[in-house]
């Protein structure tokens, strides 16, 4: 019984330390010792005939493209980061030349509003002037013919009286 007690931890912890020993890796390998890996997205070989090679994909390894060492994908990662760092900095360099355009556009549109309002307030003085001014002119006219009126009247009332006065004689 002891054996076979001994025996069995054996192999449990042979089973247990075998990965350990062969280098396992996270997400398991196929029949080929390679596997998909999805942060970089292209298939690494850690076992077998490939072992240390990576390939875009599974199919070119199993047409016998060339892969590229498995150390390089760190530089295939740094330049992957490398784009999405550029893309990302394109993008907010686009967002913001978006909004300064907005900006300019809102600017533009209240300096436009500012130069209405003073158009308007100019054209509202320039008629009020020009009513006053008419008004002036009316006062005058109508001063000038009350004037001539009233010389008209005393005319007329002198003749008026010479001719009565004509008339009495």
């Amino acid at each position: 019984m002891r054996k076979k007690t001994l025996l069995g931890l054996a192999v449990t912890c042979g089973l247990l330390g075998l990965p350990l020993l062969v280098g396992a890796h996270p997400g398991g390998l196929d029949a080929a010792g390679c596997h998909h890996n999805n942060s970089t997205g292209m298939y690494e070989c850690h076992q077998g005939v490939h072992k240390g090679t990576v390939y875009a994909s599974k199919d070119e390894m199993e047409k016998g493209v060339t892969g590229r060492p498995l150390e390089s994908t760190d530089r295939a990662i740094d330049a992957e980061q490398k784009a999405k760092d550029r893309a990302a900095t394109e993008k907010a360099d686009l967002r913001k030349t978006r909004a300064e355009k907005k900006a300019d556009k809102e600017k533009a549109t209240a300096e436009q509003k500012v130069e209405n309002t003073k158009a308007e307030r100019d054209k509202t003085d320039a008629t009020a002037k020009a009513e006053a001014k008419a008004e002036k002119k009316k006062a005058k006219a109508e001063e000038k013919a009350a004037k001539k009126k009233a010389k008209a009247e005393a005319k007329a009332a002198k003749e008026k009286a010479k001719a009565e006065e004509k008339a009495a004689r």
